[in-house]
């Protein structure tokens, strides 16, 4: 239920990293990386992580949500990181604004199978769908 929530909550929030100027991403996802982010600093995870594999670097992936989150999060931590890489497996569609995604190209690697529904789909899509829709029924019930 909480996942559904954040995928519906498709309000857009500034992305407020250095180097990112006028950026917005998807609110929900958005706040997910945050806490993600948050947890990883409070409890030292990343830190003891290199402590221990010294010479790794950072990789982060995620799935579908999961890619969203794993998106927002390497763009959050990128100027701590700054060899990180992210793998975004079908990601959310409407996760980054134009300008955002240009600034993250060289860092994040978004997969797509097919035409997957779910990585298309944006609250501008909705909006563009909604109209076609409305137009076509208005189309097929006037007189000829």
């Amino acid at each position: 239920l909480k996942d559904a929530i954040t995928d519906l909550s498709a309000d857009s929030e500034c992305l407020e990293c250095e180097g990112l100027i006028g950026c917005v991403a998807h609110k929900g996802i958005l706040q997910a990386a945050q806490y993600v982010k948050r947890t990883l600093e409070e409890k030292h995870i990343l830190e003891d992580a290199f402590d221990r594999a010294q010479g790794s670097k950072l990789v982060i992936t995620g799935h579908s949500l999961g890619a969203g989150t794993a998106a927002l999060l390497a763009v959050l931590l990128k100027q701590s990181y700054p060899d990180l890489i992210c793998f975004a497996y079908a990601p959310p569609g409407g996760l980054l604004s134009f300008e955002a995604s240009q600034a993250s190209q060289d860092y994040i690697c978004s997969v797509v199978l097919g035409k997957d529904m779910i990585t298309r789909l944006s609250i501008w899509s909705m909006y563009d769908l909604k109209e076609k829709t409305l137009t076509a029924i208005r189309n097929s019930h006037s007189p000829k």
